[in-house]
């Protein structure tokens, strides 16, 4: 044999040489048990932790994603009624609007200062109507009255049951705009063709606040006949 032959005893004879071998160490336990727990089996079972760890987070960040995605759900859904018992009751952005007031005949007028009262119109969806206030504003004092109108005309070619509903701005404001008469109260049937001016009585309480100069009542019509009365009764706010 040739000396300069490796000793197959000694070595691991087919170990590629790109590949990474250990040393044969049968006879010291010791040298294996430590390669073993260095090298081979605690990396392994610290990427196994590392996983379940990430497993655990995951669910729990998916559980409080759901969670949260249910509660804002149903908040969102209480909010819309108690919006609206807030808005009713305080009046907030002209949500106690169709509330009809009595005139008060003793109601002092308040001369000291004007109010600027101003009117829009608009259709709600594609209703085929001609509607409009015949005057852009008035100017008024508070507790003093005052009458306005509103042109409509229905250009649906049939006959057709409408509502207008009002808003009024500023917030502050709106609680102390008083409505005495209004074609807002009742439903207001038209026939085909038909034209008709429609009118808002109404006054502004002198309790309103000083810093309220200017105020916007402004009215959508929306088209109710699948809603209609069968009995329309007194329909208000018509000459």
């Amino acid at each position: 044999m040739d000396k300069n032959s490796p000793d197959d005893s000694g070595s691991d004879s087919h170990c590629h040489p790109r590949e990474h071998c250990h040393p044969r160490e049968s006879g010291d336990p010791s040298k294996i048990d430590s390669r073993l727990r260095g090298n081979d089996i605690v990396p392994p079972l610290r990427g196994n932790i590392a996983r379940n760890s990430l497993r655990k987070s995951h669910k729990k960040l998916t559980s409080i994603i759901i969670l949260a995605v249910f509660f804002m759900f149903g908040f969102s859904y209480l909010m819309v009624p108690i919006f609206t018992f807030v808005c009713k009751q305080a009046g907030i952005n002209g949500k106690n609007v169709l509330s009809q007031a009595t005139a008060n005949p003793h109601l002092q007028m308040d001369q000291a200062r004007s109010i600027k009262i101003e009117f829009t119109a608009s259709i709600h969806h594609h209703l085929d109507f001609v509607f409009k206030p015949t005057q852009h504003y008035v100017e008024l004092h508070p507790g003093e009255r005052k009458t306005v109108y509103f042109y409509a005309e229905n250009k649906t070619g049939h006959a057709i049951t409408v509502q207008a509903v009002p808003s009024i701005t500023p917030a502050d404001g709106a609680r102390f705009f008083k409505k005495i008469e209004c074609f807002c109260f009742t439903q207001q049937p038209f026939k085909k063709n038909e034209k008709v001016k429609m009118f808002v009585n109404f006054y502004v309480d002198p309790a309103v606040p000083n810093t309220v100069k200017e105020m916007t009542l402004a009215y959508t019509l929306f088209d109710v006949s699948q809603y209609a009365a069968k009995n329309q009764g007194l329909i208000k706010g018509r000459e």
